[in-house]
């Protein structure tokens, strides 16, 4: 026995990590491989499929005829006129929202309620449950309604609520179970009507569906005429509603005009802003002012030019007499004639009298009297000149001064005139508004008796009575249940397949565990092979798969390790039923038969079945050797058909583990190993006793025995995980029991094994 100790591959000790990941990974299906999974499971997909549709079959041929009247309803566009009011009572244009609104309206509860009413269908046994007899119909209808219910938690519109109509406490229960029926009533009524727009154009159709042609046709007819009269009524309400409301806003946006009217003249009174002719008087008062300034300082200006001209002249070389105001003056202009007699005068004295008489001296005086009278005369009116500067400028400063006043007024009378306007504006805005509600009430009083009367829609084709059923359409309903059933049938089919962890193929195991696996080993479906031992398969049917796919565990494991071939080998799985035992003792016979010296060793002490499968006594066996009862050669018995020795398991002990585990078992293996080419161990599962991971340290491969499509990858990846922690060698995995039919609609790469051309090189 070799003492090399190996190690699982790292892949391995992550290899529970990634068991989800093949779960996912078979969700991205294949188009051929989704065809594969139809094929594997078609008998699940054919049951539920036929299952289905019968019962939707008995379910259709129970069905009742049944009638559809329909009327035409047109929905008028409403001739706008200037004012809105129109959209008021009559409506607006019938766009797609609109016609969604009216649709809607015929829908209401109230309306149904009023149809029931007036057609008495509260006693039809078509709308009112509690009137119809016991049928087959009844009953799948109710079970389906009931699982709806219970899927949904009960109606998706809250119609059926009885909540949202719960009738006062004090009530009696008759009333009360009364008024739940009518409700179930309407909601059936509601249930039948159908609303649509035919087309593009402005009509609607109002349909209903009924057992009996003539409740169809009177029952759309009656829904049309419903409608049209709500309308009416509704516009009646709606018009009383606006004149009532329009009384009370005019009332009071009376009162508020009033009051914004008295807060402009008070505020006009408080502020001094007083107007005359639409202009205020600080507006008038500073145009006033600004015309006398302009005027004064004009006056100023030619004032000062002809003060300044009668200057310059005086001192000009002309003198005084170039003055216009001198020469204008009466007064010097008869005393420059006065002075001109008197120097005359002067002159004829001169040449008669000399200087210093008495006339000439008198004469003299006299002219110099006159010229004193003209110069004082001159001084006079250039002081009057100087005198009307001095009045123009205090003119001007008094008005500049007057008008600064009215500026600096005119600024604070500027921010309450802000107000004022302010004031004005909210006053004109409340009159405006008020005029806009006056004119809005005359015309909705003068539109009252014609507009009112009017609809806004028409019934332009009555229901007629319809004789023929328009439903139901059996074929096409057994159609849909054909096809909803096939398609439930695939859904289950493929939940199925997913729910369905176990391994199906070589690839799959290696990609999970990380371990090769050895061989695939079929299997056996014949009744004659099932009455025998398997094992007994592989010596009368050499050229059998099964025989076959021994060989290849064999050539596997000797590949395993070209150089030391194993020599002692332990067959082991998770959990019990995956067929180790037919696997070790199938190997085993096999080499035996060629001549090999091998035994096969139960070391499955709780549960051994080496010897029941080969018509053997269990005692004396493993246990008795181990223990030291008995020798070896006392202990082996021999197969006669293969000439196989084998130690059986022995007497029933309670310590198994510590058996296994002593020195003696470890020499017994040690024994075997260089007697015999092969030995061969059969051991209990993994993860139902230690005795398995106890065995494991001593041998030099495990085969890991996992049947197909059963052992769940979890539990398989865990068990191997087990073994890993012992520092065992695992040679390999034997994949047993295959289904090779089914694994050959597999798209694996060893899915054609023992199938199709390759399944001529076997017999048996």
């Amino acid at each position: 026995m070799s003492s090399n100790v190996f190690q699982l591959p790292e892949q391995v000790r992550s290899a529970a990590d990634r068991v989800s990941g093949i779960g996912t990974e078979q969700e991205h299906l294949s188009f051929l491989e989704f065809f594969k999974i139809l094929d594997r499971r078609k008998y699940i997909i054919g049951i539920i499929t036929v299952a289905l549709t019968t019962l939707a079959a008995l379910f259709v041929m129970q069905l009742e005829d049944v009638y559809t009247s329909t009327a035409l309803v047109l929905i008028e566009a409403p001739t706008n006129n200037a004012f809105d009011v129109e959209d008021i009572i009559s409506g607006t244009p019938p766009d797609n929202e609109i016609f969604e609104s009216q649709m809607e309206l015929i829908k209401t509860r109230a309306l149904a309620a009023a149809v029931v009413d007036e057609l008495g269908l509260d006693t039809d046994p078509e709308f009112n449950p509690a009137l119809r007899p016991t049928t087959m119909t009844g009953n799948i209808t109710g079970f389906i309604g009931s699982i709806t219910s219970a899927i949904f938690g009960g109606s998706s519109d809250g119609e059926d609520d009885p909540g949202q109509f719960a009738l006062n406490p004090s009530e009696s229960n008759l009333r009360e179970e009364d008024e739940l029926r009518r409700l179930k009533v309407v909601k059936n009524f509601m249930d039948n009507v159908d609303i649509a727009r035919k087309g593009e154009s402005l009509v609607i159709e109002i349909s209903f569906t009924s057992q009996n042609p003539r409740t169809s046709t009177d029952a759309a007819n009656a829904i049309a005429n419903e409608y049209i009269v709500q309308q009416l009524e509704s516009k009646l309400d709606a018009t009383r509603r606006i004149n009532d409301w329009l009384s009370r806003r005019i009332s009071e946006m009376q009162e508020q005009v009033q009051a914004a009217e008295n807060a402009v003249e008070a505020f006009k009174r408080e502020s001094g802003l007083l107007e005359a002719k639409g202009v205020s008087l600080t507006s008038q008062q500073i145009a006033e002012l600004n015309t006398q300034l302009v005027l004064a300082r004009t006056s100023q200006s030619e004032a000062e030019s002809r003060l300044l001209q009668v200057k310059r002249l005086m001192n000009s070389s002309q003198g005084v007499w170039a003055v216009s105001e001198v020469l204008d003056s009466p007064l010097i202009q008869d005393l420059r004639k006065r002075e001109t007699a008197i120097q005359q005068r002067v002159a004829e004295l001169a040449t008669e009298y000399g200087r210093r008489h008495p006339t000439m001296m008198n004469a003299r005086a006299e002219l110099s009297d006159v010229r004193r009278k003209i110069q004082a005369e001159v001084g006079k009116i250039i002081g009057s000149l100087e005198y009307d500067v001095d009045v123009a400028r205090a003119r001007t400063a008094s008005l500049d001064e007057d008008l600064e006043q009215l500026k600096n007024r005119s600024a604070d009378l500027n921010t309450a005139e802000v107000q004022l306007r302010a004031l004005e504006r909210e006053s004109n805005a409340s009159r405006t508004l008020l005029e806009s509600f006056l004119a809005t009430f005359k015309q909705v009083g003068a539109k009252a008796d014609f507009d009112i009367q009017q609809s806004d829609a028409r019934i332009v084709s009555e229901a007629p009575l319809k004789l023929t059923p328009s439903g139901p359409n059996r074929k096409l309903m057994l159609a849909v249940a054909f096809a909803a059933a096939f398609v439930i049938g695939v859904l289950a089919a493929l939940g199925t397949e997913h729910l369905n962890q176990g391994f199906r193929s070589s690839d799959e195991i290696e990609k999970i565990s990380g371990v090769s696996v050895l061989s695939l080993m079929p299997q056996v479906t014949n009744a004659k092979l099932r009455a025998r031992s398997v094992a007994d398969h592989v010596l009368s049917e050499p050229l059998s798969p099964l025989s076959e796919s021994v060989r290849t565990l064999n050539t596997s494991l000797t590949l395993s390790n070209v150089d030391q071939p194993p020599r002692v080998i332990m067959f082991t799985s998770a959990q019990p039923g995956e067929a180790k035992s037919t696997g070790s003792l199938s190997l085993a016979r096999l080499q035996a038969s060629s001549g090999k010296r091998v035994i096969v060793i139960d070391a499955d002490l709780r549960r051994p079945r080496i010897h029941v499968m080969l018509g053997m006594k269990r005692a004396p066996g493993l246990v008795e050797v181990v223990a030291g009862k008995c020798s070896l050669n006392q202990a082996i018995k021999t197969d006669k058909g293969s000439g196989l020795h084998v130690l059986s398991a022995g007497a029933e002990v309670t310590n198994a583990p510590d058996l296994l585990s002593s020195n003696n078992m470890k020499e017994l293996l040690s024994q075997l190993a260089e007697s015999y080419d092969m030995v061969i161990i059969d051991t209990p599962p993994v993860l139902a006793v230690t005795d398995a991971r106890i065995l494991a340290r001593y041998v030099d491969g495990v085969v890991f025995a996992l049947r197909w499509a059963k052992t769940k990858r979890q539990v398989a990846v865990h068990a191997l995980n087990q073994l890993q922690k012992t520092g065992c060698h695992i040679s390999g995995i034997l994949l047993t029991r295959v289904d090779t039919t089914q694994h050959a609609k597999y798209d694996y790469g060893d899915s054609g094994y023992y199938e199709g051309k390759i399944k001529a090189y076997y017999r048996g």
